[in-house]
């Protein structure tokens, strides 16, 4: 299963971190976007490892995106066995190099077979600002 691939994935707060590539033969460009899959009971995910304070609870009256420079996570893969760590705070990647270049080998084929969405420009008349705030039908 593909989860949140994202190849234009930018950090939201603070500087660019500068991360570290993965050494593979696949091909796949791990500090490029974000990319995830999950296989059997793992999961792995490429890119920038975000928020270096991650807490498994969401209150969106203090989540705040910071993040301290001096404790920035640089790897850009990690594989965590979500069976056994749902909360995903180990990175077992290192210990399970095999299983690390067959799933980045399956992002890269699935990236290969990528369609560039269609954006098309922007309407005014879609603004809910002029629609007391909702989105609906702007043209009959």
């Amino acid at each position: 299963m593909l989860i949140n691939i994202d190849p234009w994935f930018k950090r939201p707060y603070g500087k660019k971190v500068a991360l570290q590539p993965f050494k593979t033969h696949s091909g796949f460009n791990t500090t490029k976007g974000n990319a995830g899959i999950i296989y059997h009971q793992f999961k792995l995910l490429t890119g920038d490892p975000g928020n270096p304070e991650y807490s498994p609870t969401y209150n969106p009256s203090i989540i705040k995106f910071t993040s301290r420079e001096s404790h920035e996570n640089t790897q850009s893969v990690r594989l965590y066995n979500i069976q056994d760590d749902p909360f995903e705070k180990t990175d077992i990647s290192t210990e399970h190099p095999d299983l690390v270049e067959y799933l980045l080998n399956r992002l890269n084929y699935y990236n290969s077979t990528f369609i560039q969405p269609r954006f098309p420009p922007c309407d005014a008349a879609c603004d809910p600002s002029i629609r007391n705030g909702f989105w609906g039908p702007f043209q009959t």
